[in-house]
């Protein structure tokens, strides 16, 4: 049984962004369309997000938490 991280934080957000840009228009409307607030989505860098939301946006913009998210020191 493998532990989840409490809090994830972004890797590298140019590449978030990228990934946003091909599929969403905004923060907002990824957020929106999550059903999750939207400093959670301006926060993935900074003050990070628990592991089920990190995965939850990961699926969204069609990539893996290991790619887009790391484990918050």
């Amino acid at each position: 049984m493998s532990v989840r991280p409490s809090k994830m934080i972004l890797q590298d957000i140019n590449r978030f962004d990228v990934l946003l840009k091909k599929s969403y228009r905004s923060k907002a409307e990824l957020a929106e369309a999550l059903g999750i607030c939207y400093s959670s989505v301006t926060h993935l860098n900074s003050v990070g997000v628990g592991y089920g939301i990190a995965d939850r946006v990961a699926v969204a913009l069609r990539s893996s938490v290991d790619e887009l998210f790391i484990k918050k020191a």
